[in-house]
């Protein structure tokens, strides 16, 4: 039995005598129509060329940001600083590719269709056929054909899942990767050790764990380095247990759609997490609340409420006591060892655990209070929001800095930041429901709070790229906190 699924999945690949071909085919598809037809309209040189090609593509479910010939968009640029959020879901619901035909926030499905992972996939099937076909001579005497391909399968997995990340991750990609994460660590580590903000005495510490933090890449990348049987995973995700920020093979893979700014914030707000406050919780084990007190009271300024944590009234979530139960509750029920006889004691050590931690996310394990931050939560109690808020914002502290120095160089031009604040909200609002207009019951506020409130709630992140006159004054937002 242990060869049947590794023949199966053997039999799903193609055998490829030519790659280009397979490329081609695989190109045609809505996702890639839509980058080709947002290319042409950067290409044309009248107005009417320009109307025929948008039209294409709002065909194909996308709207463009890319100006007509002669135009300059200086009221986009307006409008994006009025409301980011607002400004991509007024056009096809948030699927704006800027103009750079940009269109970060890509399903697993949908990265499956882009010109760059097709010939990713194509050319590993191809390297994987040869290879299997050429050990050959490595299988049990008198092994007929399909046991064969099935002992091979199962012998180099290892061999063979090198094969597709040696595809995607390229030393080019790498490099870029590894280039945007440096500047970015570089630069928050020179912010910190010149903040006020900060309490004096936990600032060793906190140099201490952003230094810390690294880039996790192949080879050491093994979570998410391959393509999974529900597609290539498309994020970026800092984790706690190794202290690294992970890049997942579809982001990889279709790198040349990021834009920068995007990704450079993505690296800020990850790196964020490596000294969020509830990652201080565990740091202070003498004082898990410390992570509030630690910032002086841009907690509660960020989850606009009372109190010293900001829970009361507050416009973001927190833990409730309701909460606290629930998930207990739902724990006892998931483990085995749990039984009437011993439930009063789980449930009261359970309650001690996750109150310790109470500003910060929960779910139902005792031992460590923490949400899957990549998956939607939307029944249930609210999940406190405060981890996810606080990275969003300093990831726009830091960044405000490089984009500054971006543009008095010339590096950065109007247009550029215009496609930055573009992509990031684009990114924001396709994140965990699209354009939703009220907040969620997960650990990641809505779009419209996080894009809004938060990220352009950093007064330096506002300034750096041109938005004069204030936060965004939609509901909930209209922020001002003390920064880096």
């Amino acid at each position: 039995m242990a060869f049947i699924i590794p023949f199966l999945l053997f039999l799903s690949l193609p055998l490829l005598a030519d790659v280009q071909s397979c490329i081609e085919n695989g190109k045609n598809n809505p996702i890639n129509h839509a980058f080709e037809t947002c290319e042409k309209s950067r290409a044309v040189k009248t107005v009417d060329e320009f109307i025929s090609t948008v039209k294409n593509l709002e065909a194909l479910g996308y709207c463009s940001l890319v100006a007509r010939p002669g135009e300059a968009p200086q009221e986009d640029m307006d409008h994006l600083c009025r409301d980011p959020n607002g400004f991509v879901c007024e056009k096809k619901q948030g699927y704006v590719m800027n103009s750079k035909c940009q269109f970060v926030h890509l399903a697993s499905d949908d990265i499956k269709q882009t010109a760059e992972f097709v010939q990713i996939d194509c050319s590993y099937k191809n390297a994987e056929n040869l290879f299997l076909e050429a050990h050959k001579g490595d299988c049990p005497p008198l092994s007929n054909e399909r046991d064969c391909q099935g002992f091979l399968v199962v012998k180099y997995a290892e061999t063979i899942k090198a094969m597709e990340i040696t595809e995607a991750y390229t030393p080019a990609r790498m490099e870029k990767v590894r280039i945007a994460f440096e500047r970015v660590k570089t630069k928050y580590l020179e912010k910190v050790r010149k903040s006020t903000l900060i309490a004096p005495d936990k600032l060793p510490i906190i140099i201490s764990r952003i230094a810390e933090t690294q880039l996790d890449l192949p080879p050491s990348n093994t979570e998410c380095a391959n393509t999974s049987a529900s597609g290539p995973e498309s994020g970026i995700y800092y984790a706690h247990d190794d202290n690294k920020v992970h890049v997942c093979i579809g982001f990889m893979a279709t790198l040349n759609h990021e834009n920068d700014l995007d990704l450079m914030h993505t690296f800020g707000h990850e790196i964020s997490h490596s000294i969020d406050p509830c990652t201080l919780a565990d740091v202070f084990t003498s004082e898990p609340e410390a992570g509030i007190s630690v910032y002086g009271g841009l907690i509660a300024c960020l989850r606009g409420g009372a109190g010293q944590d900001g829970c009361t009234n507050s416009v973001l979530n927190c833990n409730t006591e309701r909460g606290h139960q629930a998930a207990c509750t739902e724990s006892a029920k998931s483990r085995d060892e749990v039984n009437p006889t011993n439930l009063q004691s789980f449930m009261d050590k359970c309650l001690v655990q996750i109150k310790r931690y109470d500003a910060c996310p929960i779910d139902a394990s005792p031992d460590n209070p923490s949400l899957d931050l990549s998956s939607y939560r939307s029944e249930g109690e609210n999940i406190s929001q405060i981890r996810e808020s606080f990275s969003d914002y300093m990831g726009s502290e830091v960044v405000s800095d490089i984009v500054k120095e971006d543009t008095d160089s010339g590096k950065l031009t109007r247009s550029d930041r215009l496609d930055g604040i573009t992509s990031l909200a684009t990114t924001y609002a396709g994140l965990h429901g699209r354009c939703i207009s009220s907040n969620t019951k997960d650990s990641h506020p809505a779009p419209f709070l996080r894009m809004n409130r938060i990220i352009m709630g950093s007064e330096s992140f506002r300034e750096s790229l041109g938005c004069e006159g204030g936060p965004p004054k939609t509901p909930g937002a209209n922020m001002k906190c003390q920064g880096l």
